[in-house]
């Protein structure tokens, strides 16, 4: 009979990336768990069927893809970084060793660091929102609109826990007052609760 070591080299690592993926996708999961309780209570629990847990499952992996796609930054800053940099020579490195763990866990630790970053922007924030809205008005797909709504939402939690708004204004060479950016966020925040409406009603 196979000892439980044997296996711990596999479970361990499945663990750790389920315990992630609950993490990062408890907002959807929520969100979903009252469109349930919601239909169920307009309609019965016995019509609870596979369709109803088919979407709740596809707007989670939307979610979950969505959260995913802000680590395009960091990609993206691998591939193109200033080789003038200190941090940037050491993902070089790491890429070039095919330490891809090591390498990913630089970019981590120096996030805080980096600037004009492509996807943490006011701009793409507005694409988002405004496709966003379109997409929960217009759009059958529900993968989409858990896609859109993750992304932005981790977009909008990480734009109210930056100190320094500024960064998300480097798209524009001016810049922008505090209330210019309360009014942003205030808006951007309508938008996002608008598509947690429409998956709630849905």
């Amino acid at each position: 009979m196979p000892s439980k070591e044997r296996w711990l080299p596999v479970v361990r690592p499945v663990g750790k990336y389920l315990r992630i993926a609950i993490d990062k996708g408890m907002p959807m999961l929520a969100l979903v768990a009252i469109r349930t309780v919601r239909f169920a209570g307009m309609n019965g629990i016995s019509q609870l069927g596979w369709r109803i847990w088919w979407t709740d499952l596809l707007l989670v992996l939307g979610w979950l893809i969505g959260w995913g796609l802000a680590e395009l930054d960091h990609l993206f800053y691998a591939l193109v970084c200033d080789p003038q940099e200190v941090s940037c020579q050491r993902v070089k490195r790491e890429i070039d060793l095919k330490r891809w763990k090591s390498a990913w866990g630089i970019l981590e630790s120096t996030k805080g660091e980096r600037q004009k970053l492509p996807v943490r922007n006011v701009l793409t924030a507005s694409v988002l929102a405004v496709t966003g809205v379109w997409i929960a008005s217009s759009s059958a797909s529900f993968v989409g609109l858990g896609m859109v709504l993750g992304l932005s939402g981790r977009l909008f939690m990480e734009a109210m826990a930056e100190k320094n708004y500024q960064k998300w204004y480097w798209v524009f060479k001016r810049e922008f007052s505090r209330v210019e950016h309360r009014l942003f966020m205030a808006v951007w925040l309508l938008t996002l609760v608008y598509q947690v409406g429409v998956v709630v009603a849905r």
